[in-house]
């Protein structure tokens, strides 16, 4: 009877853990180069433009990293959806959206005003995409202007002691 002797020893454990390495490494540039890391996001508002051609989305992304969350904007088709590996196309700054006050407005189909009370400096603030004109105004009352307008009610100010 013919025996087959297993190849063991230091010779056959380098080869082994060789290939468990090149293994692991091939995996981690796969999940590196695949979308990662694929974000959670949240649309906040979407607002079509007049002509109903384009849609701004504002949106929160939420990747799992500190700082948590991130606010985006975007200008799109219609049609189109905003998916976890996007990011805003015409901004971007650290921070939730519900935080920022965001209002967007379209004076007409090439014009868009985006009010706003971020006070960091925003990773992505562009002018212009394509043909649509992008304006920031800051918003100082610092609430919502899509839900209050007027003046902030007097129980709402806060008061600090000097």
């Amino acid at each position: 009877m013919k025996t087959t002797k297993i190849v063991t020893g230091v010779l056959g454990t380098t080869t082994i853990l060789i290939t468990m390495l090149i293994i692991i490494g091939c995996g981690l540039v796969l999940w590196l180069f695949s979308g990662f890391p694929y974000c959670e996001i949240k649309i906040s508002q979407e607002i079509y433009s007049p002509n109903g051609k384009y849609k701004v989305v504002v949106f929160r992304r939420d990747c799992g990293t500190i700082p948590n969350f991130e606010t985006h904007i975007s200008v799109i088709k219609s049609n189109a959806t905003v998916t976890g590996n996007q990011r805003g196309n015409i901004f971007q700054v650290y921070g939730d959206p519900d935080k920022y006050s965001i209002k967007v407005i379209w004076k007409d189909d090439q014009h868009i005003i985006i009010e706003h009370n971020v006070k960091s400096t925003p990773v992505v603030a562009k002018n212009k995409i394509g043909n649509i004109e992008i304006q920031y105004v800051e918003n100082t009352e610092g609430i919502h202007p899509h839900i209050y307008s007027g003046t902030i009610p007097a129980f709402w100010k806060m008061t600090y002691a000097s």
